[in-house]
Order: structure tokens, then C-alpha cells, then sequence
């Protein structure tokens, strides 16, 4: 890595210390807070290209703190560390803002290997912006170049890995995306992750665009092969 910028948020100063040590060694630059209110207070003065914040802080959890990037506005890749493992919980985590989330007890280089994908996929979005296209499906509008969604010229504010997974089903022209597929774009890595995410991202994509007045059967599900923008 060149010198990305991570914030790690968690109470816990041993495995606190041990994520910054790992992720130091791999070249990221480390910010760490003990606190949900100590990393809003970086945010406000700094930028960060990932973040990585414990569920189970004092005072704000994980999950608001995520909550409340994502209603500022801001589209930094975020992953949530959980002891918990109850889907729902994963889940909610999603439904959140994060992109990721890794279960307790992890390995270091697991969670290394996370920060990595993220940036790597974010790398390539960026290059791929670069090349102009713009992909119209009824009123959704999908603008690869700038990286923007917007229904009848409304901006939807989708989190990174909701834009990646509309902007596959916009470069896949009408054709069905599996659920694999989507999951290794979003990894951008071989690890393949979840598929179960894929699902999550898809309910609140279909959310958002409900919310903007659009019709969320515009993202059709097809048994067996995954989904598809259509008409």
C-alpha cells in the first residue's frame, strides 16, 4: 500500500494496538480512537480511506457511528469488527452503511486482506471512471464516469459497495449478474466473501430507490441466475 489513510475505532487497547501494528507493517497510515465520540472528532479534522470500527463501544456502538459517517455524506469504506455472529446482526451492520463486516475472534491478516480488497476495488473504480459512460434504465441513471446514481434527477447516496453492485448490473447491459459475480466484483480479490451481502446490498439499493419515488422492480431478481436491471 502507499501510505492509506485508516482509522481503527476500539476500546479493547491490545487488539486496538495489534490491528494498527498489522496495518502498519502493510503501509497504511493508522489513526486509533477508543471511542465512537474520539473518532467523530478526527473525521471533522481528517480524512480517511477506510475505516474500521468495533460494534461494542462505550457510549455510541459501531453501528451508529457507521450510521452517522454515511449521513454526512461520507462513502469511505468501512469495516465493522463483531463478536457477534448472529446473521441479523451482519445484517444490520450492513443495512448501516458498512461494507464489510469480520467476526470475532479474526486473524490479523484476514482483516489486512479486507482493508486491501476494499482499496484495490476502489482503485479500480477510480480507473474506470476515467473511461465516460453513462448507463440510462427507465429513470435510473447510472454515471460510471463521476460515479453517481440518481432516479429522475434525484441523487441516490448509495454506500461504495451499493454503487459497485448497481454499476455491474449497468455495465451487464440488461443481462442477468449472478450473486457470485457480484460478490467477487465487490471483493475485487479472490476471496470470494458472502453472498448473503450481495442480497443485503441489493434490499437497500431497492430501499433507496423506493424512497427517491422510483420503482424498485427496476433491480428484478431472476431465480437461479441473480439479478438484472430491467425496464
Amino acid at each position: 500500500m502507499s501510505g492509506e489513510r485508516v482509522l481503527i475505532v476500539d476500546d479493547e487497547r491490545p487488539l486496538l494496538e495489534g490491528i494498527a501494528h498489522n496495518l502498519s507493517q502493510a503501509g497504511f497510515n493508522i489513526e486509533m480512537a477508543a471511542t465512537a465520540e474520539a473518532a467523530i472528532r478526527a473525521l471533522e479534522h481528517s480524512s480517511f480511506d477506510v475505516g474500521v470500527f468495533d460494534v461494542m463501544l462505550p457510549g455510541i456502538s459501531g453501528f451508529e457511528l457507521c450510521r452517522r459517517v454515511r449521513a454526512e455524506a461520507n462513502d469511505m469504506p468501512i469495516i465493522l469488527l463483531t463478536a457477534r455472529d448472529a446473521e441479523d446482526d451482519r445484517v444490520f451492520g450492513l443495512d448501516c452503511g458498512a461494507d464489510d463486516y469480520v467476526v470475532k475472534p479474526f486473524s490479523q491478516r484476514e482483516l489486512t486482506s479486507r482493508v486491501v480488497a476494499l482499496l484495490r476495488r476502489r482503485a479500480m473504480d477510480a480507473r474506470a471512471a476515467k473511461k465516460s459512460q453513462t448507463v440510462i434504465v427507465s429513470k435510473l441513471r447510472v454515471d460510471l464516469a463521476r460515479q453517481r446514481v440518481s432516479w429522475d434527477g434525484e441523487r441516490l447516496f448509495l454506500t461504495p459497495s451499493e454503487y459497485e453492485v448497481v454499476a455491474a448490473l449497468a455495465r451487464a447491459d440488461g443481462e442477468p449478474v449472478s450473486r457470485n459475480d457480484i460478490v467477487r466484483d465487490l471483493w475485487a480479490s479472490e476471496h470470494t466473501g458472502d453472498d448473503r451481502v450481495c442480497d443485503v446490498h441489493i434490499h437497500s439499493i431497492r430501499l433507496k430507490i423506493r424512497r427517491a419515488g422510483g420503482d424498485p422492480r427496476i433491480i428484478k431478481t431472476i431465480r437461479g441466475l441473480g439479478y438484472s436491471l430491467t425496464q
